[in-house]
């Protein structure tokens, strides 16, 4: 059953790319490229780039498409911690189709799905379902209210479920999310899959300024986080602010992105992130052209 739906996924992607090629479509997406800065400011590393791209096909289908590059720094001797060479990457990360419906839309691919709400710097205690082999469907059961169930087909105990409002000035969402823990196979076991669940509130005080909370626990691993932020934007010129007030080990992770818009479709950022754990915090400037 599993690879006759990669099967059936790929004859539609292939037929997705070659209605692209001999239809008069309509293109949006971005590129980016960051750098990873030490703390102190001596250096720079690169991090990372990405070019997204959009293809409205018609008013009902649309397909999306993501490449990504890096470069990775490896040890050769990890007691001396003498560098390599470092080891460019760059592959296709992300690809879907959908399909709009008066019900709602059917999206099927290779992509990542997460509880984040409002939240867009810190990490929280439920992961991603990175990306991976998803078939997700998002009906409309009402004014600014949608019903999304995410699974991963190749994975049968991942999938994410969600109930989301959006009517301005006020966002809430629930959801639940049912995932296998990531484990160091050499010292703990293949966990069972866990359950968390999250609620994310957001609320819009006038055009500039809203406040939100991404609140996420799971109770099998007994993990709770409780994030509260803001954002503020002004012109050309966005702020962003992010903390976790439940106590880490060693201090409360947060983080603070200034961003600033040139042209309308260059974009500059600047993201300062202290996770908590104690170590230096990371900062990372990127720079992102839209067309």
């Amino acid at each position: 059953m599993k690879k006759l739906l990669v099967v059936a996924l790929s004859a539609m992607l292939v037929l997705a790319y070659a209605t692209v090629s001999m239809a008069a479509i309509t293109w949006t997406g971005e590129a980016n490229v960051g750098l990873q800065i030490s703390p102190d400011g001596s250096q720079g590393q690169f991090s990372d780039c990405k070019v997204v791209a959009d293809a409205a096909i018609n008013d009902t289908v649309s397909v999306n498409a993501a490449i990504k590059g890096g470069v990775s720094t490896l040890y050769a001797d990890s007691a001396t911690e003498q560098l390599s060479t470092n080891t460019a990457t760059i592959g296709l990360d992300t690809y879907s189709i959908s399909n709009k419906f008066d019900m709602g839309t059917l999206k099927l691919g290779f992509f990542g799905v997460n509880l984040n709400g409002k939240r867009d710097i810190l990490g929280c205690v439920i992961p991603e379902l990175k990306p991976a082999s998803m078939i997700q469907f998002a009906a409309n059961v009402g004014e600014g209210m949608t019903a999304a169930i995410s699974y991963d087909y190749l994975e049968a105990a991942a999938y994410v479920a969600s109930f989301t409002y959006d009517v301005a000035p006020l966002y809430v969402q629930v959801g639940i999310e049912n995932y296998t823990p990531v484990t160091d196979p050499a010292t703990i076991p293949s966990p069972d899959a866990v359950s968390g669940t999250a609620l994310n509130v957001g609320y819009n005080i006038g055009d500039a300024l809203c406040v939100f909370l991404n609140y996420e626990t799971v109770g099998d691993l007994d993990l709770t986080d409780q994030i509260v932020g803001v954002t503020y934007t002004t012109g050309a010129i966005g702020l962003r602010f992010e903390y976790n007030a439940e106590q880490a080990a060693d201090s409360n992770p947060m983080g603070l992105r200034v961003q600033y818009t040139a042209a309308d479709s260059l974009i500059y950022t600047l993201e300062y992130v202290n996770d908590g754990s104690g170590d230096d915090p990371s900062m990372k400037v990127k720079a992102t052209a839209k067309f």
